[in-house]
């Protein structure tokens, strides 16, 4: 019996490193498809079809891409111990802004009221491309500060996917 099963791109953010790659959660994976599948069907995964043949099942609840950006991956699903479908899932690694290194830099005191201006960071992209959350509240791509203290910034890519970013404002007399 041939049972048709479509699923979505299962995806997840690219981790600390941007290259492609990131580890995935199997268990949410899983608990994302079942509905997809009659009520009682065991879900098997595999890395490709021969594995599917050969019962070779990814054991894990964490899965790293092995193709850069994304991948397929071959669900077996079984009833009563039958086989009932074989399908596959698209698994895709989303971008992930990249952003400066947290940094430290000085606010000269006698400059006071005057302000500095803290980035966001972006780099390798335009800046308006993003969203921002900034510790202070504000949600521009730069806020202006004029005393010392600790800024964070989340830079959030339409995708879902953020990175942070620390800028420690140290109060200088020189």
């Amino acid at each position: 019996t041939y049972n048709p099963i479509s699923l979505q791109p299962y995806t997840a953010c690219d981790d600390d490193i941007v290259d492609g790659f990131t580890e995935f959660d199997l268990s949410d994976l899983i608990t994302q498809i079942e509905p997809e599948f009659p009520t009682g069907a065991t879900l098997s995964l595999f890395e490709d079809l021969n594995a599917v043949y050969s019962e070779d099942i990814i054991m894990s609840n964490t899965y790293t891409n092995t193709n850069q950006h994304s991948q397929f991956l071959y669900i077996k699903a079984e009833i009563n111990g039958e086989c009932y479908a074989i399908t596959t899932i698209e698994i895709q690694v989303l971008y992930t802004p990249v952003l400066e290194d947290d940094e430290t830099i000085y606010y000269c005191l006698n400059n006071y009221p005057e302000t500095i201006t803290l980035h966001g960071g972006v780099l390798n992209d335009l800046p308006n491309n993003y969203y921002y959350s900034w510790s202070t509240g504000e949600n521009m791509t730069y806020i202006e500060v004029n005393e010392p203290g600790t800024y964070s910034v989340t830079v959030t890519d339409p995708n879902g996917c953020s990175s942070s970013r620390t800028i420690t404002v140290l109060g200088s007399n020189i």
